[in-house]
Formats: structure tokens, sequence, C-alpha cells
């Protein structure tokens, strides 16, 4: 999440019932690590609901993440422009069909 989460910072993390884009997720990575980043929004992925994330310096969003992978949500504050920012980044994968596989 750099910039505005530098490598290696402590960050409150709970669990939520509702995540909305532009919120930091922190969640295990396929390979076990611990990864923060931003919801861009949700998709239908082999017969249920996934989430789509992006790391803010990344240019690509990562594979469905199941909601079962999700710790919760980093205690960090979220401006509109991030959520508006997010909210645009989905609705560009929505038009191109461009969903992580």
């Amino acid at each position: 999440m750099t910039p505005g989460i530098p490598p290696g910072a402590t960050v409150w993390v709970a669990p939520r019932r509702v995540y909305l884009p532009g919120d930091v997720l922190a969640f295990r990575g396929r390979d076990g690590k611990l990864l923060l980043h931003r919801l861009i929004g949700w998709r239908p992925w082999q017969g249920r609901l996934h989430l789509v994330t992006r790391a803010d310096a990344g240019d690509r969003p990562d594979p469905p993440l199941p909601p079962e992978r999700v710790l919760g949500r980093a205690a960090v504050s979220v401006s509109w422009k991030q959520r508006l920012r997010a909210m645009a980044a989905f609705a560009g994968l929505v038009l191109a069909k461009t969903f992580p596989r």
C-alpha cells in the first residue's frame, strides 16, 4: 500500500459485515503473506461473490478474493476521492470486461 502505508508499518485491522469500495483490506495472499490492498468491487466467480482488490501502486487487479480470506478492514482513513477512484477503477473493469482470473 505504499505510499499510504509503508512496508513494515503496524496497522489495526477489524472485521466488518460490509466492505465498501476504497476500503483497505487485510488478507492472506495465495503464498500466505499478509497483504493490504484496496477493495475496488465485487464479482461473481465460480458460483460465489468474490472481492476485487488492487494495490494502490498496482496497475492490475488481484485475482478474485474469496470473502473467507479477508481478515478485516485496516483502520486507516479513506477519503471520498479514494472511494471514487476505486469505483471508477471497478467501472473500467466492468466496461472493458477485463476481470482477473
